[in-house]
């Protein structure tokens, strides 16, 4: 589905973050923590004669001996067994510390506890440990300051800003949402907005704590400071500058999973959630933001109040004031404010400059790119922008853009290609950018195809859906590249818009400008060209049939949700001309040839040892992978043509 506003009403919207908080594994610590304190207090007792003289002993220092207390008892009193006091060297004990010895004894080894209940964990090093609970199996080690704070709700509720600079939308900080609940509530008026923010600050009424949080079998090491931080269960942080009023939503059990929240070197964080499998590292900068699952910021990436989708990973560059959808790729110097881009799927290239909103005025526009779009080396996209029903689009090296909106999918959008013909209506398009549509599906098929596997591959997410239904069991489609969203009914649907669009266009012209052809934006067509991009779409659809065809095998010959593809291909119970599965696959392979052949003729004629180090078109792994998936797809899909021509 494309972005359209309003997609969900009010009230579904605040049911589902009721529901949201209600599950939110970090509003029920803020709920139970000063009474956990105050259990373990009242459980514990104070330390014997001789128990305070053999800490004393071990250089182990208090101003008040009376204020440490013990919960648990050892196995065997009076001696050193695994649940004593004996690992407990040169430590510091101010205010209040509890020392929990139920699942084993804490190991304390030059560190400063205040206001501290610890388990059976490690603590090495750290030069103050104030107001917090730390549960068993957690390791800190060389770590300067870990603060908690009275009356805290870390950055729980706390609102951030995606979508324009001027702070018109809002989010709320929770863990657990889902990248569709961030959507919608970005979506919402600004009085609903308002509406939920008062409703939001009731609900959060009675969830504060006095106390932060080292989850178990949580390490920490050589970090500088955290303060007032949530560090759920698992959580590794490693070489971190700080963080501060941070939430690392790790799921509170005793499992611990391969996915866990990871941050690392240099990394800087403020006010932000970090969800499962998300990653901060090298240098990477997190302020005001939420990082959905696998999200990953690194090298001195920077990104402000924004939202990461699942599988989007950034460096390098910044991200502002954006709602990012899964597997965007962000690896270099470039530039991303003020987008709505929850369908994701797209490429930022070095020096891409997506964000040129500034006119001297205020800097409240903003870009709605669309699924897969890709902006290319060192282009310059000025704003307004709403390029979202124009999904899998390429935006040339170097290109400059003026404010529009583009309804084309799989379009080049580039300078111009060429000179102009002696027309009438050629001064009406003189200086505007060049459009190709389905120019990335009839010559860079490769292209598409290699995204569509590596999001197949790639995918780390659990609770998000991305973004489609699953395949169902018995479909020959499960892990073919027919399965991806590339297929998928939302961007067929604009693709059927497009070409009925092209069809109906005027004959008489050789140059087509967005007077003559609405939705093409601030950018001309050829003739030449129109022709061409409806051949493009025409075949791209006859795969959507293909794959509704496969989906479900013993479903009718013509699936419902296929009948708009066939009415477009004008498909009446008979195969159309020049559509026969055996010739469309070979075509599409045929395709993959030719464009990695011309990156393969270009590329010997300027290296003399091009051919040692890229293989032949037929030997390349995603061309071989397709081939693969083609042979296994024709003998069902010739099973279920036959049965569809003989309806």
């Amino acid at each position: 589905m494309l972005f359209c506003p309003t997609m969900a009403s009010f009230k579904i919207v605040r049911s589902r973050l009721r529901q949201t908080l209600d599950s939110s594994v970090v509003a029920s610590f803020l709920q139970a923590s000063k009474a956990r304190w105050s259990d373990a207090w009242s459980r514990g007792r104070a330390l014997k004669k001789n128990e305070i003289q053999d800490l004393e002993s071990r250089g182990n220092v208090s101003p008040d001996w009376k204020q440490i207390r013990i919960v648990g008892e050892s196995e065997s009193p009076g001696t050193s067994s695994s649940r004593s006091l004996d690992t407990i060297y040169h430590c510091r004990f101010e205010v209040q510390v509890i020392l929990n010895l139920e699942k084993g004894s804490p190991k304390l080894w030059r560190s400063r506890l205040r206001d501290v209940l610890v388990g059976a964990a490690v603590l090495e090093d750290v030069g103050l440990a104030s107001r917090l609970l730390i549960e068993d199996g957690a390791i800190l080690r060389g770590v300067h300051k870990i603060l908690g704070h009275e009356n805290s709700r870390f950055c729980l509720g706390l609102p951030i800003h995606p979508g324009s600079e001027t702070k018109t939308r809002q989010i709320f900080l929770v863990d657990g949402l889902l990248l569709s609940d961030c959507t919608d509530l970005s979506e919402l008026v600004p009085a609903e907005q308002e509406k939920l923010k008062r409703e939001l600050a009731t609900w959060l009424n009675d969830m504060e704590s006095d106390y932060a949080l080292v989850g178990k079998n949580a390490l920490i090491e050589r970090t500088s400071i955290i303060e007032n931080c949530y560090i759920g269960p698992g959580a590794v942080i490693q070489g971190a500058s700080s963080l501060h009023r941070c939430i690392l939503a790790s799921p509170a059990s005793d499992s611990v999973t391969e996915n866990l929240i990871y941050v690392g070197e240099n990394a800087l964080i403020r006010d932000s959630v970090l969800e499962s499998g998300s990653r901060v590292d090298s240098a990477g900068q997190v302020t005001r933001s939420i990082l959905l699952e696998s999200a990953s910021v690194e090298r001195a990436g920077q990104i402000d109040d924004s939202v990461l989708g699942p599988n989007t990973h950034v460096a390098k560059g910044e991200i502002t004031a954006s709602l990012i959808g899964p597997f965007v790729g962000f690896h270099h110097q470039a530039l991303l404010i003020a987008a709505l881009w929850p369908e994701g799927h797209g490429n930022i290239g070095y020096g891409a400059n997506v964000g040129s909103n500034h006119t001297g005025r205020k800097p409240d526009q903003e870009i709605r790119p669309g699924e897969g779009n890709f902006f290319g080396l060192g282009c310059s996209i000025k704003f307004p922008a709403d390029f979202s029903g124009a999904p899998y689009s390429l935006f040339a090296t170097g290109l400059i853009t003026p404010p529009q909106r583009i309804l084309f999918p799989f379009s080049l959008i580039t300078p111009s290609l060429g000179p102009f013909p002696e027309t009438g209506n050629a001064k009406k398009v003189h200086g505007l950018n060049e459009i190709l549509p389905g120019w990335m599906w009839s010559e860079n098929s490769y292209a598409l195809i290699r995204n569509a596997y590596k999001y197949l591959d790639r995918n780390r997410a659990e609770r998000h859906i991305l973004p489609d239904p699953q395949v169902p069991a018995n479909s020959p489609l499960r892990g073919s590249f027919l399965s991806a969203g590339l297929f998928a009914p939302r961007i067929a649907n604009a693709v059927i818009h497009a070409l009925l669009e092209l069809r109906h266009a005027s004959k008489s012209l050789v140059l087509y400008g967005e007077h003559d052809l609405p939705g093409l934006g601030k950018n001309f067509l050829r003739k030449a060209r129109l022709v061409q991009a409806i051949a493009a779409y025409e075949d791209y659809l006859r795969f959507v049939l293909c794959r509704a065809l496969l989906w479900d095998p013993v479903a009718a010959p013509l699936p419902s949700e296929a009948s708009p593809i066939a009415a477009a291909l004008g498909l009446n119970g008979k195969k159309p001309p020049g559509f026969e599965p055996a010739s469309l696959f070979k075509n599409l392979l045929q395709s993959v040839d030719v464009s990695l052949s011309k990156d393969g003729k270009r590329g010997r004629e300027i290296f003399h040892d091009y051919g040692s180090f890229h293989p032949e078109p037929d030997m390349e792994p995603i061309r071989r992978r397709l081939q693969e998936d083609l042979d296994k797809l024709l003998g069902p899909l010739k099973k279920r043509w036959k049965h569809l021509s003989a309806a």
